[in-house]
């Protein structure tokens, strides 16, 4: 401004107004890097104050490029930050705080920042910049700078929380800094299950082997006695959220590095309990099976109370691949003790004996208890070990296995049988089913699944046998096998199976009798599986899910579709003309003629398998036990073969009354490709008098009889014919390739020589009256006559 400055003869500057200022004539930039001129560092509050020579740029400040270090050169152990936040910035001083990770490091470091005298700190040139980009001037671990002002800790260690680990044994404590670990005395804690009133409370003895670095968070082992004595107090440390388990500390329990002791508060809650799941170890164990005494050793004392016979197993190896589990018939020894002794029952000890493969050696000796077979004092369950070999004594079994019942379900097919032993049924073909009256009428089994029961304390001799669809359906199909408790008998051979001693079973001859002990009848009914139909020859093929009684057929409650809808073509059939069975799941049905023509006549129905659907009524058909098949509203042909043969001119009806040619086909024909021309009548066979026709009228629909009404010119030619016409055996027709073809286009008369026909049916002679254009066979036997 005009008034600021003026000149030697006080002569004011001229303004300079903002509007048109004036530019710099000359601009050297800031190059001179910013200096760290000091520090000061307090451990109790954890401030870090660092004084540079003019203002930095508190973005660019990295607190990993600073370190401590506890002596004035490089020999010395260094500490680097691993963060830190700012407080306040003033230009080139700069207020920040530790976090708490690099304050709880410099605290347990005995040589670095212990006291005034063994702080130093070195920076790179990285750590800042200041306001123009220069970086910071680096100070070297080489030659540090030394601490300003340090202020010491004088705050008290709070504990600030703590999760009692009963599965390892551990108290895991979160101090409110670093500890001195030296200072540690476990006796000064105690546990109490309640603030107010205490339940159960216990005070610790001794750590067991505890070694740790001084930090904020320590893991105390507690030595067995006192975790041990912890766990019987059931009042005490038993929730998991803590809310039974509280610590009280006195102040010689443990101090900070600085000497300052733990502070004196009241007892805290813990945050969490670690439920104690570390399970008791199987140390040996002993199995005399000469008095049945099974002795377990373990590692600590056993709830004896807790011990379930029924879930101890023995093995024959560590993979287990022969096993017997005990029952509750054996029982433990009631005294709380590392040694708990079961004694066998005689069931029990029957059993392990019958077992080929276990416990007949020291080799083949192991045990196996389950988690729910015992509990230690403090109730943690067993866990999976490995077994451990020992010396038995042994009685191998000498006795064969029987058959003591047999029980059988048509309905599943399942045969259950029940043996005096645990036993392995190995060749179903070795049981023949028969009849009481009359035993030459049997099935011998051809295979089959077997289901062994788990060994268990009720039915250790139970075996399943799961019948083969092929054997069941065989069985069903025979009416007088296996239809009721009276003609269900069985027999076996000793090859049938095996006790686990390798001990052959006791046969069973037809003329022992052994019948079905329960017998439950089929009530399941049958369905429909799938189903083939051949437009050819005019058979059904069904297949059932079971053996079907082929005398139920029913052909009225079978009914085809073109398609499936209400608006399908459709067509009940009136009866089958051949039924056959070719299994008991099967039926072959061979449709009537005239269900199959009437089929072929109707054009949209069973011309493919897009156009061949069926329906059965529930009386359709029935199985052996005249249970009905399930309805089937409208089914798709699995397997379709088309019409390819070509229709056949069977015979013909000659009547020259009526003027007609009736021609009978083999299945139905199509009346509008009737080509009369195609037609020739002959006197004989030989084809020496013969006329053709010209045309003739079609006066039939589509089926497998045509009826041609002769033109007048045709008549009147055939009936001058001297020889032709005057009985059955002078009337034959010649039919060429191409007369007819049927439903599905097939051309009538095959690829050959023509054939003739002699009239096989009716020849009616002609019986009007005799003009001179209308004559014919009869006129001509009389001429003479006339």
């Amino acid at each position: 401004r005009s008034s600021d400055l003026e000149d030697m003869n006080g002569n004011r500057l001229v303004e300079i107004r903002n509007t048109s200022g004036l530019g710099v004539g000359n601009y050297v930039k800031d190059l001179k890097p910013p200096q760290l001129d000091k520090f000061d560092i307090d451990l109790n509050s954890g401030e870090l104050k660092l004084f540079f020579s003019e203002t930095i740029n508190t973005s660019t400040l990295d607190f990993s490029q600073i370190s401590f270090q506890g002596g004035n050169d490089s020999s010395y152990k260094i500490y680097s930050l691993t963060g830190g936040k700012i407080v306040s910035h003033s230009g080139g001083i700069v207020t920040s705080l530790l976090i708490d990770r690099d304050l709880n490091a410099l605290k347990a470091r005995t040589d670095i920042a212990a006291s005034p005298f063994d702080v130093f700190i070195s920076i790179t040139n990285n750590t800042v910049k200041d306001v123009d980009h220069n970086a910071v001037s680096e100070i070297t671990s080489f030659s540090p700078l030394p601490v300003n002002y340090y202020g010491m800790d004088a705050t008290l260690p709070v504990l600030e929380s703590f999760v009692f680990d009963l599965n390892k044994g551990n108290l895991l404590m979160n101090f409110s800094e670093t500890v001195d670990v030296s200072s540690l005395d476990i006796s000064q804690v105690s546990l109490y299950s309640n603030i107010s009133v205490v339940l159960s409370s216990y005070t610790l003895t001794n750590l067991s082997n505890f070694s740790s670095p001084d930090r904020p968070i320590l893991i105390l082992p507690l030595s067995n006695y006192d975790l041990n004595e912890i766990k019987k107090r059931v009042a005490l440390a038993t929730k998991s959220d803590g809310s039974d388990t509280f610590i009280s500390l006195k102040s010689a329990f443990i101090s900070d590095m600085f000497g300052n002791s733990i502070a004196q508060e009241k007892a805290k809650q813990a945050d969490g309990i670690i439920p104690d799941i570390t399970c008791p170890s199987l140390m040996s164990f002993t199995l005399d099976m000469n008095t049945g005494v099974l002795v377990l050793s373990f590692d600590e004392t056993i709830n004896s109370t807790s011990v379930d016979p029924s879930e101890i197993m023995l093995a024959s190896s560590p993979e287990r691949a022969e096993v017997y589990s005990l029952t509750q018939s054996s029982s433990a020894e009631r005294f709380d003790s590392p040694v708990i002794t079961v004694t066998l029952s005689s069931y029990d000890k029957d059993r392990i004996k019958i077992r080929r493969q276990l416990a007949t050696s020291l080799r083949n000796t192991w045990i196996h208890l389950s988690p729910s077979s015992l509990r230690d004092m403090a109730g943690n369950s067993y866990c999976n070990k490995t077994g451990v070999l020992l010396t038995i004594l042994y009685q191998p079994d000498k006795r064969s296995p029987e058959l003591q019942s047999f029980d059988l379900d048509m309905n599943s097919g399942i045969v259950t049988f029940t043996f005096s032993e645990a036993f392995e049924l190995q060749d179903p073909t070795s049981i023949t089913f028969f009849s009481e009256k009359d035993i030459n009428d049997t099935y011998t089994l051809t295979g089959g699944k077997v289901s062994v029961s788990p060994f268990n304390a009720t039915q250790p001799n139970v075996v399943r046998l799961y019948l083969s669809a092929e054997d069941l359906d065989e069985i069903k199909f025979n009416p007088n096998i296996a239809t009721s408790n009276f003609n269900t008998l069985i027999s076996v051979t000793n090859n049938l199976g095996v006790d686990l001693a390798l001990n052959l079973i006791v046969a069973i001859n037809v003329t022992d009798e052994f019948s079905v002990d329960r017998f439950y009848l089929d009530t399941t009914r049958p369905k429909l599986l799938t189903y083939n139909f051949d437009a050819d020859e005019g058979d059904l093929l069904l297949t059932f899910s079971e053996t079907v009684n082929i005398s139920t057929i029913s052909a009225k409650d079978f009914t085809f579709s073109s398609f499936n809808s209400s608006e399908a073509i459709k067509y009940q059939l009136k009866n089958f003309s051949a039924v056959f069975q070719p299994n008991p799941i099967s039926l072959r049905l061979k449709l009537s003629v005239n269900d199959f023509n009437e089929i072929k006549r109707l054009e949209s129905l069973g011309v493919n398998s897009s156009s061949t659907y069926l329906s059965l009524t529930k009386d359709a058909v029935a199985d052996m036990e005249n249970y009905p098949i399930d309805s089937v509203a409208t089914q798709k042909v699995s397997t379709f073969w088309p019409d390819i043969s070509r229709p056949m001119l069977v015979a013909f009806s000659w009547n020259l009354t009526a003027e007609t040619i009736a021609f009978k086909f083999d299945e139905t024909v199509r009346a509008d490709s009737l080509n009369p021309k195609l037609i020739t009548l002959q006197s004989n066979l030989l084809g020496n008098d013969s006329r053709d026709l010209t045309s003739g009228e079609v006066l039939s629909d589509d089926s497998t009889v045509i009826v041609l009404k002769l033109t007048a010119f045709d008549l009147t030619t055939i009936k001058l014919t001297y020889q032709f016409g005057l009985s059955a055996n002078t009337t034959c027709l010649r039919a060429r390739e191409g007369l007819v073809t049927d439903m599905e286009s097939n051309g009538a008369v095959r690829k050959s020589k023509p054939k003739t026909l002699r009239n096989r049916l009716l020849q009616r002679p002609d019986i009007s009256s005799v003009d001179i254009l209308r004559f014919g066979s009869e006129f001509r036997r009389h001429k003479d006559k006339l």
